[in-house]
């Protein structure tokens, strides 16, 4: 580029200042009259050469700039799959005994467990008078240190008179039983004008509960 400029400025100016333009252009040094490796530091000057002037990786790195500021927080991802269930776990521990160790619904006409009823603990029922029953009581279970409830079963009882006339039951331990055994006596109680007239003993159905 700088030969072809002195040979535009040779041809303008004329043979008064061309020679001297030609000497100078001779004397020029073009890149390929450069043998690779011949030029050092000390023939460049200081401050000419930029970033772009050396190859990939010969300059050192500078600095580690500072932190940016953090983006914006990302979209919810998709649901994962569902785990392996977990093993089973170990077994808990005996609940208390229960609340009741005997129970039965007493068929007090005929004297035995009522048919079509769940029971426990009762073993059976006799009849020892009108309205007094002996309740047999399973091994473990003490008659004479239980306090058991019980209760008229009314709907399969007979109510009788005009209404006055009130079914009861109550444990009798006035009633001869066995030693496994405990007295229950069923009868009835007669009101007149709010008044008790009388009571008298009649077999009733009825339920026994032993805590």
């Amino acid at each position: 580029m700088v030969v072809a400029g002195l040979a535009l400025v040779l041809a303008l100016a004329g043979s008064s200042i061309a020679a001297p333009i030609r000497a100078a252009a001779s004397s020029l040094v073009t890149g390929k009259q450069i043998k690779n490796g011949s030029v050092t530091g000390s023939d460049v000057r200081n401050g000419s050469l930029t970033a772009r002037d050396f190859k990939a990786g010969a300059l050192p790195a500078g600095p580690i700039g500072p932190a940016g500021a953090a983006g914006a927080a990302g979209s919810d991802g998709a649901p994962g799959e569902d785990g392996a269930p977990g093993k089973d776990g170990a077994p808990g521990e005996d609940g208390a005994p229960g609340l009741v160790r005997a129970y039965a619904a007493i068929n007090g006409v005929d004297h035995e467990l009522r048919a079509g009823t769940s029971h426990a603990g009762v073993l059976g029922v006799r009849q020892v008078g009108e309205g007094a029953h002996c309740i047999a009581l399973a091994p473990g279970i003490d008659p004479a240190t239980v306090v058991p409830a019980v209760a008229v079963d009314t709907p399969s009882s007979p109510l009788l008179g005009d209404g006055a006339d009130l079914p009861h039951v109550a444990v009798d331990r006035g009633i001869e039983c066995g030693a496994d055994e405990i007295g229950v006596s069923t009868m009835l109680l007669s009101f007149a004008n709010g008044l008790l007239e009388a009571d008298g003993r009649t077999d009733l159905d009825f339920t026994i509960l032993v805590p």
